[in-house]
């Protein structure tokens, strides 16, 4: 199973109805979602955002803001016929060009790191989803 997170910045006046019709849209089609999972719901360990009413200095506004233009680019791909998986992998392989960085996976384990191409440094070390293919 895949698991795909996407932020959205709610104003607290619409926030309901906001979280209602991204619900709404999501059932209808039979995607199985959880929004701001709690640590014990199905989907609260693949939560990798700030959890809802949760501060983090790292991830100020102008950090949230990014990560909501980026969401709203992937909705935007979908709406426009392009979220087929060999079209996600040629735009995430663009972007990460774009961003001066290269990807590396670990063979055989489920880590993966980046290289900032501008610095000469490594980047993170991140935990990958293994989906076997077969």
């Amino acid at each position: 199973m895949g698991i795909i997170s996407f932020r959205v910045l709610r104003d607290p006046k619409i926030s309901d109805s906001v979280a209602n019709g991204i619900s709404d849209w999501l059932r209808q089609h039979g995607v199985d979602f959880v929004i701001d999972p709690t640590i014990d719901q199905k989907l609260g360990g693949s939560h990798k955002w700030i959890r809802h009413g949760e501060k983090n200095p790292h991830w100020n506004r102008n950090r949230c803001e990014f990560l909501s233009q980026l969401s709203r680019l992937v909705v935007s791909a979908a709406k426009s016929g392009l979220f087929e998986a060999c079209d996600r992998a040629e735009f995430a392989h663009m972007a990460v060009n774009m961003l001066f960085l290269q990807e590396a996976t670990v063979l055989g384990s489920n880590r993966a790191y980046y290289l900032d191409v501008l610095t000469g440094r490594t980047c993170g070390w991140y935990k990958t989803s293994l989906i076997d293919p077969s």
